[in-house]
């Protein structure tokens, strides 16, 4: 980086690394580019945004989950006024084995790792909800359940993979 001087990083690691890398990139006179999450707690956000004021840099969070054409769609049919003036949003999202295992079996699954998966997993559905709206919220809630993967599910598996 001392070498290149380039203009931006881009931020593609682990979500429990991004602020190391996010900090270090804006300290280096780069703006950062990192996927979401930016992070996984409010120490090291804080910590990004301090950086951020400090070194005048900036940090770009990518989703990636706005460009699934359904995704897409529901934007301009928002943006077209085909469901009228929205005045509050209820969303629900169903995390089951079908979808749900892989984050189970990789690395999502440590809460030191991605910080959860209200965290990891749900940074998607606020950042939709946000996009399609293009308004920012003025309350959020937000509850999880471990329906499928809690410590008494009766036919778990030693490890998810030998779950039937």
């Amino acid at each position: 980086m001392e070498e290149t001087k380039p203009d931006a990083a881009i931020i593609t690691t682990v979500d429990r690394f991004h602020h190391e890398y996010i900090i270090k990139s804006m300290e280096y006179g780069c703006d950062a580019i990192t996927e979401k999450p930016m992070t996984i707690d409010d120490e090291k956000c804080n910590a990004i945004l301090e950086a951020e004021k400090r070194t005048g840099k900036k940090v770009i969070v990518t989703f990636n989950y706005r460009f699934a054409p359904y995704v897409m769609r529901i934007k301009e049919l928002v943006r077209e006024g085909a469901v009228g003036k929205i005045l509050s949003v209820d969303f629900e999202y169903l995390l089951d084995t079908n979808h749900g295992a892989e984050y189970f079996r990789r690395w999502h699954r440590r809460m030191e790792n991605s910080g959860g998966l209200l965290v990891h997993k749900s940074t998607h559905h606020f950042n939709l909800v946000n996009w399609w709206i293009e308004e920012e919220p003025e309350e959020i809630y937000a509850n999880g359940n471990l329906r499928f993967y809690g410590y008494t599910r009766e036919n778990r598996g030693e490890r998810c993979s030998a779950c039937q």
